[in-house]
């Protein structure tokens, strides 16, 4: 966890910089975000797939995308080929309305900013223009619309994200 933190049963460890967390999977160390709400500091994991690249697992994506791949292009030699998990896209609007507050995108950006149509599709070009193999966005924190997007933009290397459900990257073809 970037942050101290306590949970029954497990001793969190506290990261404050680029790690290895076991062959294959390091985090690239935490990331401030600066949202409406205050900053946040945000880790994504890097999982070394044997014989492609690095995939990176994104929780909530508050750090922005640009700091991530920065970030990851510093640390590793090998290509990114994949990102899964969230990268904060409630555009045009979040799937959290409360009392006709659209809660997602006021917590992030408050009254007054936050990304539009032109800036996702902007980063869906950065993440396009690398080659990635594997895309698959959080439902969490990105929109029907924004989905739909990446899906156009990535086709068949385009894979939805559902709890419960795997996803196997790099497996062996017949």
């Amino acid at each position: 966890a970037p942050e101290p933190m306590k949970y029954p049963g497990l001793e969190p460890i506290t990261v404050r910089a680029p790690a290895v967390i076991a062959p294959g999977v390091a985090t690239i160390g935490p990331i401030t975000g600066h949202l409406f709400i205050g900053p946040i500091a945000e880790q994504a994991l890097a999982f070394s797939v044997q014989g492609k690249g690095i995939v990176l697992l994104v929780g909530c994506g508050h750090q922005g995308l640009a700091a991530v791949l920065e970030r990851t292009r510093r640390l590793f030699d090998a290509p990114l080929v994949g990102i899964v998990g969230g990268l904060h896209y409630p555009v045009p609007h979040g799937r959290a309305i409360v009392g006709g507050i659209d809660t997602q995108r006021f917590a992030a950006w408050g009254p007054f900013g936050g990304l539009g149509e032109a800036d996702v599709q902007r980063e869906i070009g950065t993440l396009a223009g690398l080659g990635l193999q594997w895309v698959s966005l959080s439902p969490h924190d990105s929109s029907d619309e924004t989905i739909e997007a990446f899906r156009k933009v990535f086709g068949d290397r385009y894979h939805d994200l559902r709890v419960g459900e795997s996803q196997v990257i790099g497996a062996a073809r017949q």
